[in-house]
């Protein structure tokens, strides 16, 4: 673990310039690198290796690695910086086929330890070699815990073309660097959303908007307003997100995580927002919020097609499940959750007690089997019975709840009951859902 720096180096032949990155300024350079390394050399703890990688085919190693003909390369050069610096070259190929841009993936990917932190100047990556840097580092980042500290550019370019350029006195040569580690920050919303969108999962997006917000606030003596609001829709995202992993049936029913997200949205929509990449996620967030409503069994059933469609197989079968019992109960006028005063207990005992009564329906026709479970509902069991054989609900879901019944025993005892494949599981619960 320590701080690498990683660049690669052209067959160019490169001009003094000033390198000049926000208020500091490296004079009198002819490479990009002794430049930035000399502007980056507080960011490298003492306490650390500090290593230096520079990346060349065999023409750039001869052209500027090292002195000829009396004109210092640039290891000599980066030899004078004032750092306990690790210097390497490193050869990669020319790139020109994929084979050989895969070697360079492999290559460079190589030279990276566990826990770095990076900093990469693609100054003179020569065609792809910048994206392909740029992407392999989102790869590190999963595989080898590394962090990106900075990705810089000098813009030679902006002052002109190389004659003119050439022309220049050197105080008129000063080439900005720019600061390209937005495109890291943006690569890593990409896969946050395709998270969400694939697999439902809200808390990396939600870690991506807490990480920018807590700098913010924390390097703000008063902080925007703005700020805090942002941070409250990632709470809130965060939060109906788990509602699904968690199976929070109760809570979907109720909607309140939904309509506070709804109003969040509403919220930060209306002002800048710190986290550029978020605005046009908000109307697809609150696309799929607008069907839920506050106090309704219908959330619960939403809730199922959520899990179907992010791959929540076991907690979408049990949520199903559930709320049929809900739906049911709901329709012969019973209470199903201790929302409405009834003791906990009792509402456990008539949920199970239904489920029992589905079972035995399902298997010869008979609704209430022993009388004494009856006594958890709040009529007698005559009228239970009638109040059951009369419901529409009754009729259309129980066969429903009961052709789930193996399925959430098996995955819920991890296969050791019944010999279930794998796929057969969402086949059933989209089938039941439908």
């Amino acid at each position: 673990m320590g701080n690498l720096f990683l660049s690669f180096l052209g067959t160019s032949e490169y001009l003094p310039c000033n390198y000049v990155y926000k208020e500091k300024k490296a004079k009198d350079v002819q490479f990009v690198q002794e430049g930035l390394l000399s502007i980056l050399l507080d960011k490298f703890s003492s306490g650390k290796e500090n290593r230096v990688v520079i990346f060349l085919t065999d023409a750039a190693r001869e052209k500027n690695w090292e002195t000829r003909n009396d004109d210092e390369g640039l290891y000599q050069r980066l030899l004078k910086i004032e750092r306990n610096l690790k210097i390497e070259a490193v050869r990669i190929p020319e790139g020109n086929s994929e084979k050989g841009i895969w070697e360079i993936f492999k290559i460079v990917f190589d030279q990276i330890h566990d826990e770095d932190g990076i900093y990469l100047d693609v100054t003179h990556g020569f065609r792809s070699l910048p994206m392909l840097a740029m992407v392999l580092l989102n790869y590190a980042r999963f595989l080898k815990g590394i962090k990106v500290k900075g990705i810089y550019y000098g813009a030679f370019e902006s002052l002109g073309a190389y004659q003119v350029v050439k022309n220049l006195n050197l105080e008129e040569r000063n080439v900005p660097i720019f600061d390209l580690t937005p495109f890291h920050t943006l690569q890593r919303w990409s896969g946050a959303v395709e998270n969400f969108e694939v697999f439902g999962d809200t808390q990396t997006i939600s870690s991506l908007l807490f990480s920018k917000l807590n700098q913010i606030i924390k390097s703000t003596d008063k902080p925007d307003k703005k700020a805090f609001d942002e941070k409250d829709f990632a709470k809130g995202f965060g939060k109906v997100g788990n509602l699904y992993s968690t199976v929070r049936g109760k809570q979907l029913y109720k909607g309140d995580e939904h309509n506070r997200l709804k109003q969040q949205i509403e919220k930060v929509s209306q002002q800048k927002l710190y986290n550029y990449p978020l605005s046009p996620l908000l109307n697809r967030v609150q696309e799929q919020l607008s069907p839920y409503k506050m106090n309704s069994l219908r959330n619960c059933f939403l809730g199922v097609g959520w899990c179907l469609e992010h791959g929540y197989i076991q907690q979408g079968i049990t949520l199903l499940q559930e709320t049929i019992i809900s739906a049911i109960l709901d329709d012969i006028g019973e209470d199903w959750s201790d929302e409405s005063g009834t003791e906990v207990k009792i509402i456990e005992k008539r949920r199970l007690a239904l489920s029992g009564f589905i079972k035995r329906w399902n298997k010869d026709g008979v609704i209430l089997g022993e009388e004494r479970e009856a006594e958890y509902f709040s009529v007698d069991a005559n009228t239970l019975k009638e109040k059951l054989q009369m419901s529409a609900v009754f009729e259309h879901m129980a066969p429903i709840y009961e052709g789930l019944r193996d399925h959430r025993n098996n995955i819920n005892h991890a296969g050791y009951l019944l010999d279930i494949k794998a796929g057969d599981f969402s086949n059933r619960l989209r089938k039941a859902y439908k």
